[in-house]
């Protein structure tokens, strides 16, 4: 949605922070530049493959962990919204742009998970599948785009892995957190190469 503004900006609509966000983040603009300068251009050519170049992020603390997100009308890409939670997690400040990672995984999630099921799942097990698959996705999304922005990335979301823990020690407890099927998982390094 974003790849260049305000977090939301040319392109983006504002990032729209509360007041009670503003005082645990620091400011919208912090957060704005770190979008602008650490993600948008890294993201680029994805967002435009998942017509999700343009729109507006909500950070607001009571949304609770899981975000959301509304795909607009497909003719007018600036309708789309992303709404995540503005928590702050130790070891990642960014934790509410990685939220906006994770969410903005879910145009590819929902189609290699529509492709791979063969058998009716209820309605919980398949939104918690979903889940993990988005949140492993955005981690790959990363790795093929942002290097640098992987590590803080999966300790953005919970796992067993002690904050002094180094890369390795995260990436494992990060993978056995989110656990993928192993053809969940190439199937979504496949489509992430193709955009």
């Amino acid at each position: 949605m974003p790849t260049s503004g305000r977090i939301a900006s040319r392109q983006i609509s504002p990032l729209v922070l509360g007041e009670a966000g503003r005082r645990e983040h620091g400011t919208l603009s912090t957060l704005q530049e770190t979008w602008d300068d650490r993600f948008a251009a890294a993201l680029a050519g994805y967002l435009q493959g998942v017509k999700l170049e343009q729109g507006i992020i909500v950070v607001t603390p009571p949304l609770g962990p899981e975000g959301r997100i509304f795909e607009g009308d497909p003719a007018n890409r600036s309708d789309n919204l992303i709404a995540v939670r503005a928590a702050e997690v130790q070891g990642a400040p960014n934790a509410p742009l990685h939220s906006v990672v994770r969410e903005l995984c879910y145009p590819v999630v929902r189609k290699v998970m529509g492709s791979r099921v063969s058998e009716p799942q209820d309605r919980v097990s398949a939104e918690r599948a979903s889940s993990r698959a988005a949140v492993r996705c955005g981690a790959i999304l990363l790795e093929g785009r942002a290097p640098e922005l992987v590590e803080e990335y999966r300790r953005s979301f919970p796992t067993l892995a002690p904050p002094e823990a180094g890369p390795a020690e995260v990436a494992r407890e990060f993978v056995r957190a989110f656990p993928l099927d192993e053809g969940v998982e190439a199937a979504l390094r496949k489509a992430l190469r193709g955009m």
